[in-house]
């Protein structure tokens, strides 16, 4: 069984550098590439074809461009570094409460945050912004809130307490909530980005902070 747990935790480091480098490629195409990658993927929901340049949303116009720059936000940022936390947390945790390398995991996602949003400062036709790190840790940590909520009920009917990987998620879950009020870029994609990190993390970390403290009887 451990050396199973083991071959999962490396592959799991594996595709985590893998996907960090793949970001860090992302963020060094020029701004034509790099909008031909977010219309491609606003082409693949099959919501726009030809002759279809805006669609109603509820009581909204949403053009085409405007949902390209959408899903950007929400798959190239939000999601992307969500799956990196996932893999982060996998690799680090080790299956049990594994507190400090969590934290690594997750200081090691800022940093390619950070990095790919400092490539796109010297990249021609992009911009980095300090906002877009804050999404890119928003999908990070609500993985991990939620990998460590669903950690901490298993390893409740296990017997074990895991309240050290618990704090640590709830307290990056907090900090980046604050970041984002301090760094708000003001627009409406990375507000819909915020509110399901509020909502889904929020519920995690209070999952995994409840479990975390109970006692099985």
């Amino acid at each position: 069984m451990d050396k199973i747990k083991n071959a999962i935790r490396i592959t799991a480091a594996i595709l985590y550098f893998a996907v960090a480098v793949f970001a860090v490629i992302q963020a060094a195409l020029p701004a034509e590439q790099s909008s031909e990658v977010s219309a491609s993927f606003a082409i693949f929901t099959g919501l726009f074809g030809e002759g279809v340049t805006e669609i109603q949303v509820l009581d909204k116009t949403v053009t085409f461009e405007d949902f390209a720059s959408f899903l950007r936000k929400l798959v190239g940022h939000f999601g992307l570094f969500g799956f990196l936390g996932f893999l982060g947390f996998i690799a680090a945790s080790g299956f049990k409460d594994n507190s400090k390398w969590l934290i690594i995991d997750l200081l090691t996602t800022f940093f390619f945050a950070a990095l790919t949003e400092t490539i796109q400062l010297v990249t021609p036709g992009r911009g980095g912004l300090f906002s877009d790190v804050v999404l890119d840790m928003q999908g990070a940590v609500m993985s991990v809130c939620a990998l460590a909520a669903i950690q901490s009920v298993y390893f409740y009917f296990k017997r074990v307490s895991m309240k050290k990987s618990a704090y640590i998620a709830a307290l990056f879950y907090v900090a980046f909530i604050a970041l984002y009020f301090g760094f708000n870029s003001g627009s409406l994609n990375t507000t819909i980005c915020f509110y399901i990190y509020l909502i889904t993390g929020g519920i995690a970390s209070l999952l995994s902070l409840i479990f975390s403290h109970l006692r099985k009887i």
